[in-house]
């Protein structure tokens, strides 16, 4: 994660076959509090339901909040995806990388936002958490 500007968030999520932990996933982060958030997902050729558990979570709760990132390639793997993710999020942005089978405590994103605050803008700078 690394915090810039007042910008929402940009939490990147890229699924691949993670329609078992999915739901409870997205439900955790419209229960997350602090800063604004915006969720970029790209799917990497899943073949199970998770393209459309996401979609109907991008239509529904979370309308307006999601942004897929269709292109069309496929499989690419973990490190290409979340690459393509972290592209199209805005330069602005503080973005968080979240794996398909993390639920995220209420807190999360504004414990790592204000972790970050006090670091004066530059190079990145990464927050890692053991906890959701």
């Amino acid at each position: 994660m690394h915090v810039k500007s007042h910008a929402p968030v940009a939490i990147l999520l890229s699924t691949w076959n993670g329609a078992d932990f999915l739901p409870e996933q997205l439900a955790s982060f419209l229960r997350l509090t602090g800063p604004e958030w915006r969720l970029y997902w790209r799917d990497d050729g899943s073949e199970d339901r998770s393209v459309d558990i996401v979609r109907a979570f991008a239509t529904g709760p979370a309308h307006g909040l999601v942004f897929e990132r269709n292109d069309n390639r496929g499989r690419v793997g973990i490190t290409d995806s979340f690459l393509t993710l972290l592209r199209a999020a805005p330069p602005d942005a503080t973005v968080a990388f979240a794996d398909q089978d993390d639920v995220r405590l209420p807190e999360k994103l504004a414990r790592g936002v204000a972790a970050l605050a006090p670091i004066p803008s530059g190079p990145p700078a990464p927050h890692c958490a053991a906890a959701a």
